[in-house]
């Protein structure tokens, strides 16, 4: 496939619901279809990230269901010359707080039920790591917020610093914690400062910026390059099926 070889990857570190129709293919997400998904870049987080994904309809929905798409790059240059700045110089720090009550099980995210695994795989990245009780994992890791991408050299805008923002998340849902650590996933700056509201309202205006939306027709393919373009989806109604895959 020349710039999208067919050696599909395995989905690991997931942050999503998922599941698998064929050899590392998957349905793009189970997550509610009354719910939009905040745009990303997939598994930006993860401390191995896929360079390219591909989407292909086999069913619209009746009503949205879109997935919009962003250039990352327009990304960066909409965020204030301080913001950027402060992310260069100090990346973001991911805490995700896995257990069986909300979001994801740690079984779910590592695909397998093994703690010595989990353990070597948080080693290998280095990844901190600290079990709570049989069910539950708290992990913490910090990644680079702005990346040259390795082909055309361009600086871009690539991390999850908006998706596992506990500002990303609606009042309903955040009045229902007792405090942020109890968020299955939250954001800071690298050196562990608070990523403010009002930045996380800039990085969202900065997405908003730099999207485009089309409807989907079955059959479709969208390949896109997934560290200079981001993606999410819009709230649909009636049956939808998007497959997806990474490289």
């Amino acid at each position: 496939m020349g710039l999208f070889p067919d050696d599909a990857l395995e989905y690991k570190m997931r942050s999503s619901p998922r599941y698998s129709i064929s050899d590392n293919v998957y349905i793009s997400t189970t997550h509610p279809s009354d719910q939009s998904i905040e745009m990303h870049s997939e598994s930006s987080y993860a401390p191995v990230h896929p360079a390219r994904i591909t989407f292909c309809c086999i069913k619209a929905a009746e009503k949205m269901g879109e997935t919009p798409i962003a250039d990352n790059r327009m990304v960066l240059n909409n965020l204030s010359a301080q913001t950027r700045e402060k992310f260069a110089q100090k990346g973001v720090l991911y805490r995700r707080n896995l257990n069986p009550h909300f979001g994801l099980s740690w079984q779910e995210v590592f695909q397998t039920n093994l703690r010595s695994e989990v353990e070597q795989e948080c080693k290998r990245h280095q990844m901190n790591y600290e079990w709570q009780d049989e069910d539950s994992l708290i992990l913490s890791w910090s990644k680079p917020a702005i990346w040259k991408h390795p082909e055309t050299g361009e600086q871009t805008w690539f991390n999850h610093g908006l998706f596992f923002s506990r500002y990303a998340l609606g009042e309903d849902i955040l009045s229902s914690f007792d405090t942020i650590d109890d968020l299955p996933n939250d954001t800071f700056f690298g050196d562990g400062t608070e990523i403010s509201k009002e930045e996380i309202l800039e990085l969202k205006n900065a997405y908003r910026q730099a999207t485009v939306a089309f409807p989907w027709q079955e059959g479709d393919v969208l390949f896109l390059d997934n560290m200079l373009f981001s993606h999410g989806r819009n709230p649909y109604q009636g049956e939808r099926k998007i497959i997806v895959s990474i490289s």
